[in-house]
């Protein structure tokens, strides 16, 4: 198992680019400095939970600003400003990128750990998450809820109430060219075969 996940973070690192964290700015956003410039960098598939299921009226505002404290907290212990990563470009949008972070020090994907140890929802509408990293995802969501770890311990119904059905299938990606992203899919399929 330990090779195959060596394996996988290698295939990811094949596509990454090298960024500086310089801010954490909520539970799915960072400033990253990439090339010398200064990027507001979103976290693929992490959902805001101010926004998450906001036709559910019944989590109100001060029950969904704690969670994206705490979410924020932990975030802030597992990146801080200037820490060198990784990051898989998913997409653009206006100035803003999409991506997906593999941290320097242990090679660890920061969008995948978040979800999995219980500080943040899968944003499953996020229109640029690859389908690939999506099921991954989930599956890390539903391990979190199952082991009750993270903000799952003490807030489970909320966090319950807060995931949303997907609706949207399939990624935009427009920015990336399609044989990165094949290239990228064939070879974490490839990965997962053995």
């Amino acid at each position: 198992m330990k090779i195959f996940l060596i394996f996988v973070m290698g295939v990811m690192t094949l596509f990454a680019r090298d960024g500086i964290v310089r801010d954490i700015i909520n539970e799915n956003t960072i400033m990253i400095e990439h090339n010398g410039k200064l990027q507001r960098a979103f976290l693929a598939g992490v959902a805001s939970y101010l926004s998450s299921n906001a036709k559910n009226h019944e989590i109100g505002f001060k029950q969904r600003e704690a969670l994206r404290e705490a979410a924020i907290d932990y975030l802030k212990e597992r990146l801080r400003p200037g820490e060198r990563i990784d990051f898989v470009k998913i997409d653009y949008e206006d100035d803003a990128l999409h991506i997906f972070v593999i941290k320097k020090k242990d090679n660890s994907q920061l969008n995948y750990e978040l979800v999995k140890e219980g500080y943040a929802l899968l944003d499953c509408n996020d229109p640029y998450l690859l389908n690939g990293l999506y099921g991954r995802m989930k599956i890390a969501m539903n391990y979190a809820k199952s082991k009750k770890r993270g903000l799952w311990s003490q807030h489970g119904d909320t966090l319950e109430a807060l995931i949303e059905k997907r609706t949207y299938y399939g990624s935009t990606n427009k920015n990336v060219k399609k044989e990165d992203v094949l290239e990228y899919l064939k070879n974490l399929s490839m990965a997962m075969g053995r």
